[in-house]
């Protein structure tokens, strides 16, 4: 007679419910791949700043951290997260869900932590017995010195004027970049060990002295000289630009009387609106005219409306034509009445004149921001130039052989302080391998950003915006104190959390919550990391789908 076996020794020791008892054997094709992307802040940025690296720092309440990432590419956190016009903002992909993050301000809450804590920035590394001047200590000029110091060379930058600073000192009033920020930003860039000689004004020959003595040369001169006016009566007193009346105040010179004056500023850019606020905390009654419509203004939106907001009245679609005076000084300013027509090269409606429309306005002072140029003078020789900038070549490259040029004296430059800082950034890399006789770098467009289609929203919650705090109007217009103020504690743990950390894993470990076969590992040992156990992973891709930051792709086997 036959026995029965006992079934019950054969029954397998796992559940049936689970599917990592199974090893995947041959049958997977696909597989997931932890892979950081391009957030799209960091390629909105022209000085490739490590934007999301920084935020998540912040995050993490680890501000010292966050000033190591930012001070990867730039010096001055205090001083970008001032006067900045945050371009990486723009950028952000919360734009399109709410509202984009307070990027600007969580750099100035980083910058003003390092500046209240003594944090110093990196030494250098080897010293490599190069040396290399650099001419003007604008932003491009500084950062240029910044990093190319941090790369072990012997930095020397000459100064035409008394201080350092260029623009950020000399074109920037005090109640946007206070001087006392400024200083301490770059005291602290001067005791990585570079070396600023002042009063030193550049000219043909010493300019070639420079290339001789050094091995490289770096000229970011800054654009000092106003365009010239083609305006009848435009010799009166009383009639300047707006660079020099901001020149004057920032050097105490009280050139410019002003108070209880009536005061026209024609332009439509930063100048213009920086020349009529000052103007303004000095007791004048300013004007702002400008030839097109406010949507036009190349000025930062944010800087028009702060302008508007302390009762600066703004006439659009003004020209003047002639200034008229008595005993060689300015009594009144015609203008021209203008009309919005076709698009010009630079995208905007061209201003047309509306014939036999004109007005005078009783004015004592007018000033005009309508762009800078070059102070060449005899620099005009070797140095090819145009339109009163100067032409560099591929690479930065100038006619003599190891000057390179950047700055606001250059053609193809973009005026803005961060966009000088990037040009900066670059320059350094460039002049550094030309003279340890490496090949140049090629700067591309580099890979594409992390879209916000690419997102999975639904992890995400609606949050409001933390706005930068702001001063009374009435309160701020009397005098030159600083316009805003740094977010508060509560404020930027809000907004740096309310980042989306596009394209880069930050451990929010749904990949290893949905894993159906629990193949996703999760370790917190000081050091945070995710692995995949590809013996049991099936290819199914629900950790993808379910990625709140496209920071995993499916990849073939």
């Amino acid at each position: 007679m036959k026995t029965k076996k006992n079934t019950q020794t054969l029954a397998p020791s796992f559940s049936y419910k689970s599917s990592a008892s199974n090893f995947t054997g041959s049958w997977r094709f696909i597989k997931p791949l932890y892979q950081n992307k391009m957030p799209p802040c960091n390629m909105g940025c022209p000085n490739t700043n490590d934007i999301q690296g920084f935020i998540e720092a912040v995050n993490n309440n680890d501000l010292k951290k966050a000033f190591s990432v930012l001070t990867r590419t730039t010096p001055f956190p205090a001083i970008c997260g001032r006067v900045c016009y945050h371009p990486c903002e723009s950028h952000c992909n919360r734009i399109q869900y709410d509202d984009a993050v307070n990027i600007c301000a969580l750099e100035r809450v980083v910058g003003d932590y390092a500046l209240e804590h003594g944090l110093a920035l990196t030494k250098t590394g080897a010293k490599t017995q190069k040396k290399i001047a650099i001419v003007g200590s604008g932003p491009a000029g500084l950062n240029c010195a910044y990093h190319l110091r941090s790369l072990g060379h012997e930095v020397s930058i000459f100064e035409s004027r008394s201080k350092a600073g260029g623009m950020l000192r000399h074109g920037i009033p005090e109640f946007r970049l206070p001087k006392k920020i400024l200083d301490a930003e770059i005291k602290r860039l001067l005791d990585l060990g570079i070396e600023i000689k002042f009063n030193f004004k550049i000219n043909k020959k010493e300019l070639e002295n420079l290339s001789k003595n050094y091995h490289a040369v770096f000229a970011a001169i800054g654009a000092y000289k106003p365009k010239e006016v083609a305006l009848n009566g435009s010799d009166l007193k009383g009639v300047s630009s707006g660079l020099n009346f901001l020149l004057s105040h920032a050097y105490e010179a009280n050139s410019f009387d002003i108070k209880g004056k009536q005061v026209a500023v024609v332009g439509g850019g930063n100048t213009a609106i920086d020349t009529a606020r000052t103007a303004l905390r000095l007791g004048g009654m300013p004007t702002i005219y400008y030839r097109r419509t406010q949507n036009e203004m190349p000025a930062h939106p944010d800087e028009v409306r702060e302008a508007m907001e302390e009762g600066i009245p703004c006439q659009f679609l003004a020209n003047p034509v002639e200034c008229r005076g008595s005993n060689g000084k300015l009594t009144s300013v015609f203008f021209q009445k203008m009309q919005l027509g076709e698009k010009d090269s630079s995208g905007r409606q061209k201003a047309v004149a509306i014939e036999g429309q004109n007005f005078e306005v009783k004015v004592d002072f007018l000033f005009t921001a309508f762009g800078e140029d070059a102070e060449m003078e005899d620099l005009a020789q070797p140095l090819e130039n145009k339109w009163g900038r100067f032409i560099r070549k591929e690479h930065f490259k100038s006619n003599m052989n190891n000057v390179f040029l950047g700055g606001d004296a250059v053609q193809d430059t973009q005026g803005t302080v961060v966009h000088a800082l990037g040009e900066g950034q670059k320059a350094a890399n460039i002049i550094d391998n030309f003279i340890q006789g490496k090949p140049l770098p090629e700067y591309s467009a580099g890979a594409s950003a992390v879209t916000y289609k690419d997102l999975n929203t639904a992890y995400f919650k609606k949050a409001a915006r933390s706005k930068t705090p702001e001063r009374g109007h009435a309160e701020r217009k009397k005098d030159f104190l600083p316009v805003t103020d740094a977010l508060k504690k509560e404020a930027y743990e809000h907004e740096a959390h309310r980042c989306f950390s596009c394209g880069v894993c930050n451990y929010c470990r749904n990949c290893e919550l949905f894993c159906p076969d629990k193949s996703i590992k999760f370790k917190s040992d000081g050091m945070k990391s995710l692995s995949i156990d590809y013996d049991h992973c099936k290819g199914c891709g629900i950790c993808v789908y379910e990625c709140p930051r496209c920071a995993m792709d499916m990849a073939k086997e």
